[in-house]
Order: structure tokens, then sequence, then C-alpha cells
């Protein structure tokens, strides 16, 4: 099963791959799964920002692993705090210049587990093959039910980075189309957000950003680092 924000930019993750039943529906909205046998229940429950998936581990010989599926575009990266980025990534080309623009559009907090008397219990994230995989280090030394509780957030404003190569950070800061490489890289960025639609909106609101691209090639080149520019879409409600 896949969990989405429907009502906001989607975050889609898949629910950990166990045997469990359901979902059932809680008088809350909470989507609960039972462990079939010897496997956890999980609990799907939206917040105000985004959603939560509790998976409740019930004794020391259940999994230490669970997967969550990221849909197909998405990307994730884990950030120094210990939480995730999720990104949509749109490669762009235009003229010499190229590059990708990746819209973060959501986290996962910091990974968080604790046991039946409220101890914490160790867990971190890692990211496999197109999923984040939480590890929970827990055994016959913790009170059990030991919750994992992962928890979804859309990112507003939208952060988009761009990511020029070293050959093209070179060409930019050479040949100074900084105007030109970002409003490329606008597009892209909106297009991943909104598709074609959002590509003539992110290019007219950030492309004015252009001005200080090139002197700042020239300090990631000299440094020998590729350029990175990082952009803030602010959503609007209004059509």
């Amino acid at each position: 099963m896949v969990i989405q924000r429907e009502d906001q930019l989607p975050i889609t993750l898949g629910i950990p791959d166990l045997d469990v039943l359901g979902p059932e529906t809680a008088e809350d909205g909470t989507a609960v799964f039972e462990g079939v046998g010897n496997t956890p229940d999980i609990s799907v429950a939206h917040t105000d920002t985004g959603f939560r998936i509790s998976t409740v581990i019930g004794s020391a010989d259940q999994p230490t692993e669970f997967s969550y599926a990221l849909n197909e575009g998405t990307t994730a990266e884990i950030q120094p705090d210990g939480a995730v980025a999720l990104l949509r990534e749109e490669a762009f080309v235009d003229g010499e210049s190229s590059g990708v623009a990746s819209v973060v559009v959501g986290r996962l907090e910091p990974a968080w587990a604790v046991d039946a008397e409220l101890n914490p219990v160790a867990t971190h994230y890692e990211v496999v093959d197109g999923a984040v995989i939480q590890h929970v280090e827990h055994n016959s030394k913790v009170a059990y039910p030991v919750v994992a509780d992962p928890q979804a957030v859309v990112t507003a404003p939208l952060q988009v980075r761009v990511r020029w190569t070293h050959g093209e950070t070179k060409s930019l800061k050479d040949f100074g189309y900084g105007a030109t490489a970002l409003t490329a890289a606008c597009t892209a960025a909106g297009v991943a957000i909104a598709g074609p639609v959002g590509g003539a909106v992110g290019a007219s609101i950030c492309a004015v950003a252009g001005v200080g691209l090139v002197l700042n090639a020239s300090n990631a080149y000299n440094a020998g680092r590729c350029l990175e520019w990082w952009i803030q879409f602010f959503p609007s409600d209004s059509e």
C-alpha cells in the first residue's frame, strides 16, 4: 500500500512489506494493519503537515529493518541530522547548459523509536534501491512493544537545488551565460513541481536570480567543486 497526501504536493511512501491484514479504519481516521502471526502491526495517520507510519514491534524475534518504498521519480538523501530529504528531479538542457534540478518536496523527520517504558531505542535510516530503510536495534533488553515512527512532512516553501557538472561549472565561469542557464534550470524545477505549466511559472519566477550565477560558478570551479544553486518557490493558492 502507498500512502499519499493528495491534498498537498504528493509525498508517497509504501508501508513496510510485511504480512498484514487490513486496513481497518479507526474513529480518528487512522488506518490500522494487523500483523499476521509473528509480524508487527502498522498504523498510518495523517497529520497537519503530512503523515506518520507507526510500526509496533512486539518481540525480539520480529524484524529489525523496515522498508518504505519511494514512488517512481522520487529520490531520497540522508541529511546531517538523520532526517531524509525527499526529492523529485528533472534534467535540463539549454544550449551549452545542462544539469539537474532537484525539488525538495518533503522530508522524513529523523528516525525515532521508543520501547514500552518510553526509553529511546537506537534507530537510523538508510537509502537503498529506491527505498528508505529504517533500522531499529531492538533486542531482549528493551521493554516491548517497541514503536518505530517515521513522520513524513511536506516541505513549504519548496526548496529547489540545481546542480551543474564540473564541466558545466567551468562553462558558466568562462562564458557567463548565467541568465540563460538559470532559466533552463528554473523551467526544469517548475516541471518537477507541477508539469509543463509549472515549467513556465518556474522560469518566470526565478530567472531573475541569475545575477550572481557566474560569480558563484567561478568561485565553485576555483575551489574544485561543482556549482550548486538553491532557489525558494513559495506556493500560492491564487489562480
